[in-house]
């Protein structure tokens, strides 16, 4: 969106600077997710069209071949980054960002389930008020059936859009169980959606009545304020349970492990901890969790151990009564609020 801003700027005062800023933003979101450059494929692909098949004085950007230049660089400076992350994931054995997809058709009917119970218990309700995403599906239909009566380039973009909105549910749909923001991007369309259909009516004779502005109003404080319910219900209910319950308190601990001797440098096992490395982000230290670990026997226990592992920190006390941690809780060295500790440098270690 920021991008597109300075695209606006640009149409208006025609300078090169907007189309540098643009691009720079362009690609800063694609370098961050690739599928942010939805938007950025369907500008480029619009350029096209003016330059192949329009005439010059129909054209609204009508760029020059200077102007190429910065969304060229775009397109290397992204190239080049997924291809090094490519290189660099295979040389380390890198897997836990994989850049592929993850298709619809690769799924089972059991996890397609999972997922459209996913979709209609928790996600859909975390993107708008429903009754927004319905009348907007309404607009969409009202756009598609008078398509025609579109100008080009909203045509163009409407259509463009659409388009880039199923593909990258269908090429990335199993993820969606739970990472609802992979649909962040997808709100690009939305806004289409709602920017052409204002344009479209900015004429109507009833779009300058007051009666209109206070029933926009009164829509938008609806949408406002059941966001805000839904974002309490994000962070301070189940939907966040396990932070609140097991790692809030892991952000208070660091004097307290500089009052036991667990020193910055000292690599741990933070249990139990399913994340890559939440609970580790939490209590600045380094370490290993559930996350490419095998804690569920005595052999992953050790081999962390082999691996530097100092302490064993327990956010979970309930896990204590397994069988497979007992050999590893022998020494107990401190305890804070709902986290417990226990030194490992003295158990021995695998031959």
């Amino acid at each position: 969106f920021i991008a597109w801003y300075f695209l606006m700027r640009f149409l208006e005062k025609r300078k090169m600077t907007s189309l540098w800023l643009a691009a720079l933003f362009f690609s800063l979101s694609t370098l961050l997710k690739i599928t942010a450059g939805l938007s950025f494929i369907a500008f480029g692909g619009w350029i096209l069209f003016e330059l192949i098949f329009q005439e010059q004085g129909k054209r609204i950007f009508n760029f020059k071949w200077s102007h190429f230049i910065s969304f060229l660089l775009v397109v290397i400076v992204v190239l080049a980054w997924y291809l090094y992350v490519e290189h660099y994931n295979k040389l380390h054995d890198g897997h836990i960002s994989y850049h592929g997809i993850w298709p619809v058709w690769k799924m089972t009917s059991e996890q397609f389930n999972r997922i459209i119970d996913a979709l209609k218990d928790m996600i859909f309700k975390e993107l708008f008020l429903p009754y927004t995403q319905y009348l907007t599906f309404a607009i969409w239909l009202f756009l598609m059936v008078t398509i025609r009566r579109l100008t080009p380039v909203f045509r163009f973009f409407f259509l463009v859009l659409t388009a880039g909105f199923v593909m990258q549910l269908l090429l990335w749909f199993q993820v969606l169980e739970g990472h609802d923001y992979y649909m962040i991007n997808l709100l690009a369309t939305f806004v289409a959606v709602w920017g052409i259909l204002f344009y479209q009516i900015r004429k109507w004779k009833y779009f300058s009545n007051p009666l209109f502005y206070l029933l926009g109003i009164a829509f938008f404080s609806w949408n406002v304020i059941t966001c805000k319910e839904r974002i309490n219900v994000r962070y301070n209910s189940w939907m966040n349970d396990m932070y609140t319950r097991q790692f809030a308190s892991l952000k208070e601990i660091e004097p307290y492990f500089k009052k036991i001797g667990l020193q910055l440098e000292d690599k741990v096992i933070s249990l139990p901890d399913f994340t890559i490395n939440g609970s580790l982000y939490f209590m600045n230290r380094k370490g290993y969790t559930e996350f490419a670990s095998d804690f569920s026997n005595p052999e992953g226990f050790y081999l962390r151990i082999n691996d530097g592992a100092k302490y064993l920190v327990v956010n979970d006390t309930t896990i204590l009564k397994k069988e497979f941690i007992q050999p590893f809780i022998i020494k107990k060295v401190g305890e804070f609020k709902n986290i417990v500790i226990y030194d490992l440098r003295d158990i021995k270690k695998l031959e």
